[in-house]
Parts: C-alpha cells; structure tokens; sequence
C-alpha cells in the first residue's frame, strides 16, 4: 500500500499530463484558428485582387477585346452563359434566339411589325424591301425601312441581322423575345422555330445593379487546336 505521500506525487503527476494534454489541445485548436483565419483572409485578398483587375479590364480594355475574351471562354466552357469580371458579368446570347430581320419567316416579321404597333403601311414597305433582295446592315434599320414610329423598346435586344435563322431557339431565347411576339415557347408555330446558331452570340455588359449594356456580336468556333474568334459588330 502507497504512503500518503506518494499518492500526493502520483495526483500531482496525474494532474500535470491532464493540463499539459489541454495546453496541447487548446495550442492545437489556436493554430487551427489561426490558420484557417490565414486561408481566409488570403481567399478574400485573392478574390479582392480579381475584382480590381476584372474591373480594371472592363474599365481600360476596347469593347472588341470583351467580345473576344467572352467567345474565347464560352468554347472553352459551351454551357457557360456569363463571365465573371470583377463586379460585372459578362453575358453570352446566342442569336439564335433572337427574331433576324433579314431572313425570319413572313409570319413571323408579320407578327413582329403588328406588336410593334404598325400597320397594313409599314408590312408593305418591309415587303417590297426584302422582295428587292436587299439586307438590313443593323437593327436600328428595320424602324426607318419599315416607317413605324413610337417604338419604345431598344430592338437590339430581341432582334439581330446575324443569325440567318428562319425562326428563333425557344431554348436560347431571352424572355423580351416571347414577350414582344406574345407567345410561350409552346405555343410557337413550327415554322416559327429555329435551331440555336452555336457559335454566334451577342455580348452584353451587366453592372452591379443588373443594367445590360451591349457590347457587340461576334463569333467563336474550334479552328484545328485553336479557337477562331472574329467580331461581326460592335455597339455604339
């Protein structure tokens, strides 16, 4: 049987290996701490650093170069719809979904001019334009060939003169689109419906605050081991 006093060392030593275990502990669980708050805070700077130099891309780089840079990442990634750059997003709209006012279907044009608020006057001046075998050049032409007037929406961002579709790609198609032409995707006469392009999009600027400013039109497809890039138009 253990003297008093050596089971006094014993309690001692005891209690000493359970407080140095829990100095390791807490030391271990600071470190982790530490650490983590470390990764954290070199996440933010990172993130921080990619913001400024996204924003300063968008601030300092031509509106052709943001086209280029869009397509040159949507080949690489064919599901992606925007791009990050800082605090704006870049968005990627393939005009497929959008109505072409060179080549749509009679029908269609008919139902385009009709929402827009024209008339009888304005579908014959687009007829004999497109009978005379002439193109619209830009959007913004389709309002002084056909004559309507008090157009309050911008055409740019349901019309194109770039996808050569018949008909627009329900998949693809901005919701403005069906809401002009007063129709769901379900309801669009089988002529009315084209495959999306692919490889031709248009490119918008979105801010912060969700303001879509175009930036222009280009086209991107796999040229051998490269990408062939090339901008159709830009915007004013």
């Amino acid at each position: 049987m253990l003297a008093p006093a050596s089971n006094a060392r014993l309690a001692d030593r005891d209690g000493f290996r359970s407080g140095f275990a829990l100095i390791v502990v807490l030391m271990g669980l600071l470190m982790i701490a530490a650490v983590t708050t470390i990764a954290m805070q070199t996440r933010q700077a990172t993130i921080f650093r990619s913001a400024v130099e996204g924003d300063l891309i968008v601030a300092n780089a031509s509106g052709a170069d943001i086209v280029r840079l869009a397509l040159s990442m949507k080949m690489e990634d064919a599901d992606i719809r925007v791009v990050e750059l800082g605090n704006r997003q870049v968005e990627l709209l393939d005009v497929g979904g959008l109505i072409d006012l060179n080549s749509a279907a009679p029908g269609l044009i008919d139902r385009l001019i009709e929402r827009l608020g024209g008339g009888t006057a304005e579908l014959a001046a687009y007829r004999t334009w497109r009978r005379e075998g002439r193109r619209l050049v830009r959007v913004d032409d389709f309002i002084r060939v056909t004559g309507l007037v008090g157009v309050d929406i911008d055409l740019r961002k349901v019309a194109t003169v770039h996808s050569g579709r018949t008909g627009i790609s329900p998949e693809v198609a901005p919701s403005d689109v069906l809401d002009l032409i007063g129709m769901s995707e379900n309801d669009l006469p089988e002529q009315w419906v084209s495959p999306a392009s692919g490889h031709t999009f248009m490119v918008n600027i979105v801010s912060p605050s969700g303001t879509r400013r175009g930036l222009g039109i280009g086209t991107a497809a796999p040229a051998g081991l490269s990408v062939a890039v090339s901008v159709l138009s830009l915007r004013n």
